[in-house]
């Protein structure tokens, strides 16, 4: 069962880095379902000595995690909410202000909206 979940995730980090294009520099992380207890370990474990991180603001969800970082970082916060067709969507990445330098991006996806 470990042996088969390793690999698992070692095939999903190989998937979402190639499609999202993620630098083999960077780390895809696979939470629990309890994500809102990630939203303090995220910053805790990744800021190291840095003090911004981009966070895009898509959703309910994201400015929860926003929240938390304030106790820990300075969130930049990146509002990508549009509508495109009358649905919410995400603006492309290339519209995206991102920090240079900043610790890490922080993204969730609203799809249970």
């Amino acid at each position: 069962m470990v042996r088969s979940l390793s690999r698992w995730q070692k095939r999903q980090n190989r998937t979402s880095a190639a499609l999202l294009n993620i630098p083999s520099n960077y780390k895809v992380l696979f939470c629990h379902g309890g994500g809102r207890g990630q939203f303090a370990g995220i910053p805790l474990n990744i800021l190291g000595d840095k003090k911004v991180a981009d966070y895009v603001d898509a959703g309910y969800w994201a400015a929860s995690a926003v929240k938390e970082a304030k106790k820990y970082c300075t969130p930049n916060v990146i509002d990508a909410k549009i509508t495109v067709d009358g649905k919410r969507a995400v603006k492309p990445m290339s519209e995206w202000q991102l920090t240079p330098g900043a610790a890490y991006l922080h993204y969730w996806p609203e799809r249970n909206h």
